[in-house]
């Protein structure tokens, strides 16, 4: 995968009470002050008025405005300033494409943006990357992420409190891409228990996964998912390795596997749309036994009939994505993380 520099640490998050899960997340970053408000003037990769130059110019708290348009990035676009918005146009949402766009910054805010990665190439449209210190309190909203040769978007590293809502995760292709939606660390590397009230690491409100073979790919951390389409192989596509997640009200739709599934995508494996896995001996790889109390279900369903936790879900093979059996009950939480 294409991530030169951006390499992954571990994360140490945890849960916060069940009255946070529902209730509304910290306001974003475009609700405080703005130092100045900015507009982007040129679909340029570079030079006056464009997006790169206008970011390295941008200080807290600005408010950058794109209009219609696409921007193709020759190089990978960092949004490195701490509390800037970047919003887009409502009605046509502005396009930002090429090479990966990163967050790494707190207290970023993307809106009526959408993100296109190179079909050619092992990146994603979009990252969210906490290297030495945690990336926090990210807003993003009504914002469409295009896969890129392999996946979509990622949140990797140290990362926290990171909002998504009314989003959309897809690929306008199966092939090459996996994932739409990338949750923890490179290689499948299980991430440590999460600590002490550290916020939820990210969140997903109305969003919908679609359209790639495993939707999402979750390593370690607390995530939610509320209200979401989630679409998926009908050999397992939501991956769970060593991850603590809520689904709540969500809507699981299985197809057929495409012939140019990869081969860990087995003919003989079960229906269930979430594969639950556990942490590896050696550093990451997969095998067959999830972690006990770390999974919450509520009120979900499969192609629109309700379905049980245990419906849903199934256990994975020892090394691979694919779901071969039957999940134990104590896997299963009663009450949201």
């Amino acid at each position: 995968m294409r991530i030169k520099t951006l390499f992954p640490v571990l994360i140490v998050m945890s849960a916060v009470g069940v009255a946070a899960l529902l209730s509304e997340p910290t306001p974003s970053a475009a609700s405080r002050p703005a130092t100045s408000a900015r507009a982007v003037t040129s679909t340029a990769d570079n030079g006056a008025g464009s997006l790169r130059t206008t970011i390295r110019g941008a200080k807290p708290d600005d408010v950058i405005s794109l209009s219609t348009g696409r921007i193709v990035n020759k190089t990978d676009l960092l949004l490195d300033v701490p509390g800037m918005s970047l919003i887009g146009t409502t009605s046509a949402r502005s396009q930002i494409g090429g090479r990966q766009t990163a967050i790494t910054a707190s207290g970023v805010t993307l809106r009526d943006l959408e993100f296109f990665g190179e079909p050619d190439a092992n990146g994603r449209s979009l990252l969210i990357i906490g290297k030495r210190d945690f990336v926090e309190n990210v807003t993003i909203e009504n914002v469409i992420v295009h896969a890129g040769g392999d996946d979509g978007a990622g949140c990797w590293g140290k990362f926290r409190n990171i909002h998504f809502r009314d989003c959309t995760f897809m690929s306008d292709t199966f092939k090459p891409c996996q994932k739409a939606l990338v949750l923890g660390a490179d290689s499948g590397t299980a991430q440590p228990d999460v600590g002490a009230d550290e916020g939820y690491a990210a969140t997903f409100t109305r969003c919908k996964l679609l359209g790639c073979y495993g939707n999402p790919r979750c390593s370690g951390g607390v995530y939610v998912f509320k209200d979401c389409d989630i679409n998926v192989t009908s050999l397992g596509g939501a991956i769970l390795m060593g991850a603590r997640v809520n689904f709540i009200d969500c809507r699981f739709k299985t197809f057929d596997k495409p012939s140019d599934a990869p081969f860990w995508y087995r003919a003989d494996v079960g229906p269930a749309p979430i594969v639950i896995s556990g942490r590896g001996p050696k550093g990451g790889e997969r095998n067959d036994k999830p972690e006990p109390n770390s999974v919450y279900i509520r009120g979900c369903s499969i192609n629109g009939q309700p379905a049980t936790a245990a419906e849903l879900c199934s256990l994975s093979s020892p090394k691979g994505y694919a779901g071969v059996g039957s999940v134990p009950e104590n896997v299963f939480r009663k009450e949201p993380w």
